[in-house]
């Protein structure tokens, strides 16, 4: 009973956000393109059934803005998300992003984790021991690190 794709499951369980976004997402320079993407994205990637929606427009609005404007706290979700969902290389993206402009922002090291696992579960061992690597000399003094240091030492015994 539940549409197939994600624009079909706009129209049954997330009507008027997601098409207001499909509106402003030809203005990116329009303050209410950020705004609708910000609700749009804190919405869908709360609920199972809009998650295909989530991706959809996170990837979307990181193509189209040169200057995102989503709060901190919702990108380091999103990492998360997106990451959970197999999106890694968009997850990796924006964790890059948050390394380089804000390297100290609170619960980075617990999204850098989640990417490293992710990449471990895929099978790609370097960039699961990268990221354990940049939690352990970034954010040493965190519980991530402990852990970081826990699967390194666990690798190295295996």
């Amino acid at each position: 009973p539940y549409p197939s794709t994600a624009s079909q499951q706009r129209s049954h369980h997330f009507p008027a956000p997601s098409f207001i976004y499909d509106i402003y997402k030809t203005g990116p320079e329009n303050p209410r393109f950020h705004e609708t993407a910000k609700q749009v994205l804190q919405l869908s990637s709360r609920n199972e059934e809009t998650h295909p929606i989530a991706v959809d427009v996170t990837i979307d609005y990181v193509r189209r803005t040169r200057q995102p404007k989503l709060s901190a706290g919702l990108y380091l979700r999103l990492i998360r998300f997106l990451a959970g969902k197999g999106h890694l290389q968009k997850a990796e993206q924006i964790a890059m992003m948050f390394l380089k402009k804000q390297p100290a922002c609170q619960g980075l090291s617990t999204a850098l984790l989640r990417l490293s696992t992710k990449f471990k579960m895929e099978g790609d061992l370097v960039k699961h021991k990268t990221y354990l690597n940049i939690i352990l000399s970034d954010y040493s003094d965190t519980v991530e690190a402990e852990l970081a240091k826990a699967e390194l030492d666990e690798s190295v015994s295996v």
